[in-house]
């Protein structure tokens, strides 16, 4: 029998496409090794993958960027599928809305307090400088919280109509959009926080998925 191959994620571990990859994997069974990736620092990254993003899954000989992770890893294990029978669209479009939508009103909410998540100064400073790049500066965030906080429940509370009457957004297993949604809300948890306690199935959905 074939020795397996060696699987191996690049990963931030604040990163919303990351979190959904390492729970991808998960749910698969894939044994794999996690590589953390630093801000500042992606000499490892650019040696293995000849590029710098994340997450960068390398399985064996052969490597794959985040925009195809879910393909490949789905060809490769089939069972069980990260898509439902007969929902693989409406996955891939709440995917998408998760990763396009959603984590962009979460992490507006708390960039304020990720930069202080790093114990490294240099990477601090990188990630603020980024990010007041991206953004503009940091005491602008704060100043728009509140605004930022009802922006984030309005689209909570769009996901939360998901879970009426059943345990993950789609089908009574989770799959690829609960991987998306919950990567998405992960900033959230990262900084200490919680889901807000008004969204009680989304909550429960969320330490469901914390485990899988």
């Amino acid at each position: 029998m074939p020795a397996k191959p060696k699987v191996t994620l690049y990963q931030e571990r604040y990163s919303h496409h990351c979190v959904k990859a390492a729970k991808l994997l998960d749910f698969k069974g894939i044994d794999h090794e996690v590589r953390e990736v630093g801000y500042h620092d992606k000499r490892e990254l650019l040696k293995a993958s000849q590029q710098d993003y994340v997450p960068w899954l390398q399985w064996g000989d052969e490597g794959v960027a985040w925009d195809k992770l879910v393909d490949f890893v789905e060809a490769k294990v089939p069972k069980p599928s990260a898509y439902p029978p007969g929902l693989e669209g409406p996955a891939r479009i709440l995917e998408q809305w998760s990763h396009d939508v959603l984590e962009e009103r979460v992490w507006r909410y708390v960039r304020p307090e990720v930069g202080v998540t790093f114990s490294d100064p240099i990477e601090r400073w990188v990630f603020e400088e980024i990010q007041h790049w991206k953004r503009g500066p940091v005491e602008e965030s704060k100043a728009k919280q509140p605004q930022f906080l009802a922006d984030m429940t309005q689209h909570l509370a769009r996901l939360e109509t998901c879970l009426d009457g059943r345990d993950f957004l789609l089908a009574d297993a989770p799959c690829v959009a609960d991987f998306a949604a919950f990567g998405a809300i992960f900033p959230l948890t990262y900084v200490g926080q919680d889901i807000p306690r008004e969204f009680a199935k989304l909550r429960s959905w969320n330490q469901r998925l914390a485990k899988v």
